[in-house]
């Protein structure tokens, strides 16, 4: 079985027209803006807890000082 003819199957594919989506002739739901004015991750979630800063790889002496504000 072909992958692509798999992926195509799914469910989230169903109401795209396959041509149109190869011919790039169908406009995306979102554009992010062209503007990076608000910094390159203006889109990606905020994430402000101590409990996810522990849980990325930061150098040790940046958790400690997050830890002691």
């Amino acid at each position: 079985m072909d992958d692509v003819e798999e992926v195509m199957r799914h469910p989230f594919f169903k109401d795209i027209d396959r041509n149109k989506l190869l011919a790039e002739q169908i406009e995306p739901p979102f554009r992010p803006s062209k503007d990076t004015s608000g910094g390159i991750t203006q889109f990606y979630d905020n994430y402000n807890s101590k409990q996810d800063l522990e849980e990325t790889f930061l150098p040790e002496d940046v958790v400690k000082s997050v830890k002691k504000n």
